[in-house]
């Protein structure tokens, strides 16, 4: 074998490597690739998290008008017991219960796929949602009973219920301008507010409880009690909605702080 034809293995393995083609280029074009890829992954899950908190809100925020539509119907229950009336707090009642099983189904999944701002919103989506169903069954206790009150409702009974379905569909108006607009005046307005129905419950109480009129049986005297109190919790509730929107807007809660001081600061922001 000449010289020619015999070549050491170090002399194959240069060999082998000047005739490779030179790809030096492939790292910088894969990384390249690969940002690129990285960047529409980060668009489409940033497009999909605010369509998915829009989804949220967007349900909120019509869950807000159908607690309201259902004070308001109630309310036209009392002043004239109309039979579409009954109807429509029945199918307010209804929807709030879709509403709220459609945001809990999609909650979990949503709350795991977007920014910490976005969870917090998404975190209020869920408490409004619950006290906005409940309103909604409050609602539908008292229109229930009403129906059923035998003998007919008192003028004096009729004039306070009346008044605490008025203050609780405003209340709820101002929950929905506030939650759309982001609206910490709205929040202060429904916390002061809440006062009032439960001005109205403790005359209805006391009306009942502690003057002896033979117009009153004991049972529309209990009916009247316990409707007069599902106003007064729906205002509760109504209350709570206007925190979580100070928590909301503001990042902070004022859940159980003391009414005094709460008063004491809306007053120095109004």
């Amino acid at each position: 074998m000449s010289e020619a034809q015999f070549q050491s293995p170090l002399n194959l393995s240069r060999t082998f490597n000047m005739t490779q083609p030179q790809n030096f280029a492939i790292p910088a074009i894969s990384l390249i690739v690969v940002r690129t890829v990285s960047k529409l992954i980060m668009r489409r899950k940033a497009v999909h998290e605010l369509e998915s908190t829009k989804e949220m809100t967007g349900l909120v925020e019509q869950a807000c008008l159908v607690a309201k539509d259902a004070a308001y119907n109630l309310r036209d229950f009392l002043e004239n017991s109309s039979n579409m009336a009954f109807i429509a707090v029945q199918d307010c009642e209804k929807e709030l219960d879709r509403a709220e099983r459609k945001i809990d189904d999609g909650i979990t999944h949503a709350i795991t796929q977007v920014s910490e701002a976005e969870a917090r919103e998404l975190l209020a989506c869920l408490k409004f949602i619950i006290d906005l169903e409940r309103i909604g069954d409050l609602a539908w206790s008292v229109t229930q009973r009403l129906q059923r009150l035998t003998p007919k409702i008192l003028r004096d009974d009729r004039r306070d219920l009346i008044a605490m379905a008025d203050i609780l569909e405003r209340m709820l108006e101002v929950v929905h301008k506030g939650f759309v607009n982001r609206d910490l005046e709205s929040a202060n307005w429904i916390l002061k507010t809440d006062s009032q129905i439960d001005h109205v419950c403790r005359a209805v109480f006391h009306r009942h409880l502690e003057s002896k009129s033979k117009d009153r049986p004991r049972d529309y005297s209990t009916n009247l009690l316990l409707m007069a109190q599902a106003f007064e919790r729906a205002g509760d509730h109504t209350k709570n909605l206007g925190e979580e929107l100070v928590h909301l807007v503001e990042g902070r809660s004022v859940r159980h702080e003391p009414k005094r001081s709460r008063v004491s600061r809306a007053a120095l922001e109004a």
